[in-house]
Order: C-alpha cells, then structure tokens, then sequence
C-alpha cells in the first residue's frame, strides 16, 4: 500500500470519526436538552407541590425543608375507585394530594359512608396504622384520576424530630383537620340544604367531581332529597 493510499484512508477514517464525534456532541446535546427540560418540570412540579401542601396550616416553613421532605418521596398514580390505603391494609406511610380528588370511607352496620374529601395539597394519614399500629380503618380511594405523594413513615418522623418548624406545621395541619372535622358535625346537625349551600360555596369542586351518591353519604342525607334540594339552591341562585 502506498504513502498516498494510506493517508487517503487515514483522512477518510478521522472523517468518519469527525462525523461521528458530531453524532455524539448531537446526541448529548439532545439528551441533555431533555434531562435540563425534566428537571425543571420537577422542580416547577414540586414548587406547585409545595404552594398548596402549605395551605394546610397557618405556618410557613422554608422550601428547603419541603424539598428535603420530597426528596424521599415516590409518586402514585391511582385511578378512579382505586384505593391509596384500603380498609384493612396496614400502611403507616404519609400522603399529599398532588391532583385529583380522594374520598375517606368506612362501613356503618351495612352501609358505606363518606367521611370526607381530600383535595390537591391535603396531608392524608391513617393514623390506626401511623399511630396505633393497627390496620386501617378507613379506605381512602380516588373519586377521579388522581396523584398522591408518598412518604415513607420513618422520613416523616425524622423530619419532625430534625425541625422544630416542620413539627409545628404538623402539629397546625392535624388542628385544621380537626377543626374541618367539627365544623363537618356542625353542618351536618343543621339544615340539609345550607349544609349544601355553604359545600356549593366554599368547596365547588367537590361538588364537581363527586357522583350524587358520595355527596348524599358525606351530607348524610338521601339521594332523592339531595337532588331536590340541590334544584332548589339552583332555582334561588337563578331568580336572585
């Protein structure tokens, strides 16, 4: 083979390799656009995350210590009727609503009941399996395509005892569960149809994505009398 031929190889072969760094530089370029692009959906995901999560209390507690809390956290996607913890499963883990709408129940005598509603942002425990060690005696499903946050039960106990102000919110989050808990047994004990007048004001959504059914079970009222009422709060919104 001659000199010639040989550089004529030579020089088609970094030509190649050339093209081929190119490919790659192209490739990285690509992967990293992509992976650049996925970060800062998680991050904007975890800042909306985090923006309703701290609704659930009066105190405010820095992004940094949510983003620790997150770090730990896994993603559930549940569909509709499906359960996040069923009656009778032991999971001590936490939960936030990220998106949708999730339904607590329980079973009076023969009869399923609605507790209540969880919406995007509401910190869910069953507390007979974090506290109590038991099984649960709630079953929390989704009403509509929903996402829960998880959180190991261990990390959220860390992370009370390493803050002292993470511990406060939690302590602030139980007290508003509470405190709608009461007010929930205050609108129940009165009339049926302001008890659904103040739900039409102050949680539309519900009203929204909730079937006639779960909405009746939560009021503790039939289904027939809460159509009826229902046409009637309508009718006076209408005429007023």
């Amino acid at each position: 083979m001659t000199y010639l031929g040989t550089l004529g190889q030579m020089s088609r072969k970094l030509f190649e390799f050339k093209w081929f760094l190119k490919a790659c530089g192209l490739l990285l370029s690509l992967f990293g656009r992509r992976y650049y692009e996925e970060i800062n959906t998680a991050m904007r995901n975890i800042s909306k995350l985090i923006e309703l999560v701290s609704e659930e209390a009066k105190i405010r507690i820095s992004d940094e210590i949510w983003e620790e809390l997150f770090s730990y956290a896994s993603l559930r996607t549940l569909k509709r009727k499906e359960a996040m913890i069923d009656a009778g499963e032991y999971d001590p883990d936490v939960y936030f609503v990220k998106s949708g709408l999730v339904r607590g129940t329980f079973m009076d005598s023969t009869s399923e009941r609605t507790a209540g509603f969880a919406l995007p942002g509401t910190l869910l425990i069953s507390f007979h399996c974090f506290y109590g060690g038991d099984a649960s005696y709630y079953r929390f499903e989704a009403c509509v395509p929903s996402q829960v946050v998880r959180i190991p039960s261990a990390v959220f106990r860390m992370m009370t005892e390493k803050y002292h102000e993470f511990a406060l919110w939690v302590m602030e989050a139980n007290q508003n569960q509470l405190y709608h808990a009461e007010l929930k047994n205050r609108l129940i004990s009165g009339d049926a149809k302001e008890r659904l007048r103040q739900l039409i004001e102050g949680w539309p959504e519900i009203i929204l994505k909730v079937s006639a059914r779960h909405l009746a079970s939560y009021l503790g009222i039939s289904e027939v009398h809460l159509s009826r009422i229902k046409s009637e709060i309508l009718r006076e919104g209408v005429s007023s």
